[in-house]
């Protein structure tokens, strides 16, 4: 069989983001079925994650080599990574957050059957895209690479093959014995589970059961360094396994019943403030994080801080009775239609509306997610009507107008309109926009954006296709942070800093001046591409009525 990694071009991390997710899956199924408390596991797992990543990196060096990356300060810059590292440094996290978190128990568990689904998952994407290969055979079931897949360049630069060699030879299907060993272990957890006693020892059974056949799969594997016969991770599994074995034999040994599923509830702040630096790695050199790494982080990020956001929500709703206040809003604009005075209230104990104008121009160029390179240049008004009540929480809605002209082309035009909601340490805009009728553009989109911590002092945000003055065209996903003002009463100046998908960088320093009555707010992005960016200048001007 022959296998052309060039006709599955981006198969693996495809492969790689299904496998994760997969297992997510799998992981919060098991967390609903033990009726486990969602947020802090989220929390416990985004660690997880974060610390599965840099030990599959750390784990590619040699103590020599990361000594010496360390030294050169070039340690995040390694692209390369190693599953077993990828295990150990997950289980680290996941041992050191769950205790803070309250979970005085092991988690372990939780992800014993979703570590091999993902890793069987992952292992397809390598098989098809020609990494991860095996040694050559000559077996009937072996493998055969074409030209210019890795496996072929690597006989190539080996002498293994002549110039005019039109494949590479033929291989083991190491990736098939790994996706056959990962089956065999989900078979027999299924059957230990039942007589396992100790929280934590299916999942450590996983581990167990996935070093001893990974042990005898690196016979077939190309790669690695070796010594006295065996490669590294060969003698590393062997001094493992032994202790392994051992480990799991005497903690259901010494297994005493007793109720360990204990959980010690961490106050709701606790939960979101040990989150908020996780989603910092985001912004780590791209040397460090793959595209596929990156979007799995980036997701998993997103989906934590929507846990968040909707657990706030809630608790506001419940507390400042939120789907009474719209309705109030909205019928108290006929009343305040009369009122011309400007002057803001200095009592910040009451209520009051305001109104909200904008306009602003955009250039630059994106890169379409299936297409090539687009020039743009747009610019828009808007308008908007808010009410702030006494607790400094703010419900409103805006529209806004713009035209726009991309890659040269005609003049085209659009319109979208959101809902804002933004309280203290929770906020979030929910809209829609359209072009108006064309060829090109015949469907509404979305927009949608989320914040998470206290705006006057430190927060995480997210942003699924919004911008201004026009939500076209528009980073795909931004992440990032935002610091503002101690006081945000009398000066909402902030400063939000993040990573936008497909872009690079971003920043965006929004300016109150005049008691909050004029707004600057340039935008600037890039860095991915050199021919990748965006830059905005939005000026605003807002109208207090009288209270």
């Amino acid at each position: 069989m022959t296998i052309d990694p060039r006709e599955f071009i981006g198969i693996y991390p495809s492969f790689y983001i299904l496998g994760v997710y997969t297992g997510f899956v799998i992981i919060i199924w098991e967390v609903y079925k033990r009726r486990l408390p969602l947020i802090p596991f989220l929390v416990v797992m985004i660690w997880g994650l974060i610390f599965a990543l840099i030990g599959s990196k750390l784990f590619t060096l040699t103590p020599v080599e990361l000594v010496g990356r360390l030294k050169t300060g070039s340690i995040l810059f390694i692209h390369e990574k190693v599953y077993i590292g990828w295990l150990m440094g997950g289980i680290f996290g996941i041992k050191i957050f769950r205790k803070i978190l309250g979970f005085n128990f092991d988690l372990f568990d939780l992800f014993a059957f979703a570590l091999p689904v993902g890793f069987a998952l992952m292992r397809i994407g390598c098989l098809l895209g020609g990494c991860c290969f095996g040694k050559p055979a000559n077996l009937p079931w072996a493998l055969v690479y074409a030209q210019n897949s890795p496996c072929y360049n690597h006989h190539r630069c080996s002498g293994m093959l002549p110039a005019d060699a039109e494949s590479s030879l033929p291989v083991h299907p190491a990736q098939v014995y790994e996706i056959i060993a990962m089956i065999i272990i989900i078979s027999l957890l299924l059957y230990l589970r039942n007589h396992l006693k100790k929280p934590g020892s299916l999942g450590y059974s996983y581990l167990l059961l996935h070093s001893i056949l990974r042990f005898f799969i690196d016979f077939t594997k190309e790669g690695g360094t070796y010594l006295f016969g065996l490669k590294s991770m060969q003698w590393f599994l062997l001094f493992v396994i032994p202790i392994g074995t051992v480990f799991i034999l005497l903690r259901e040994r010494n297994f005493r019943t007793k109720d360990f599923n204990i959980f010690e509830p961490r106050p709701f702040l606790f939960n979101l403030i040990l989150y908020l630096p996780a989603p910092l790695f985001l912004i780590l050199p791209k040397g460090w994080l793959t595209p596929a790494e990156f979007k799995v982080l980036l997701i998993a990020s997103l989906i934590v801080a929507g846990a968040f956001v909707y657990r706030g929500l809630s608790y506001v709703g419940n507390r400042f009775r939120l789907f009474i206040r719209i309705p109030v809003t909205v019928a108290g604009i006929a009343i305040l239609e009369s009122s011309t005075d400007t002057t803001i209230t200095k009592d910040t104990l009451k209520d009051f509306f305001y109104l909200e104008f904008d306009g602003g121009y955009m250039n630059g160029a994106y890169r379409e997610i299936c297409g090539g390179l687009v020039p743009y240049e747009a610019g828009g008004v808007g308008a908007g009507l808010y009410f702030k009540d006494k607790l400094n929480t703010t419900y409103g809605i805006n529209i806004k107008g713009y035209a726009f002209e991309e890659d040269y082309s005609r003049l085209k035009y659009g319109s979208a309109g959101a809902f804002t909601f933004n309280h203290r340490y929770v906020g979030f805009n929910l809209g829609a926009g359209m072009v108006f009728p064309n060829a090109d553009y015949n469907e509404v989109y979305p927009s949608i954006g989320l914040r998470l911590g206290p705006r006057d002092w430190g927060y995480i945000e997210g942003e699924f296709l919004k911008h201004k003055p026009a939500d076209l065209p528009s980073p795909i996903i931004k992440l990032g942070i935002g610091i503002g003002t101690k006081d945000s009463l009398k000066n909402e100046t902030h400063v939000r800093l993040g990573v936008a998908l497909f872009e690079g960088y971003y920043a965006n320093p929004v300016i109150y001046l005049f008691d909050n009555r004029l707004i600057i707010s340039p935008y600037i992005s890039g860095g991915m591409e050199n021919d990748v960016y965006q830059f905005n200048l939005t000026i605003g001007y807002r109208y207090y009525f009288k209270d």
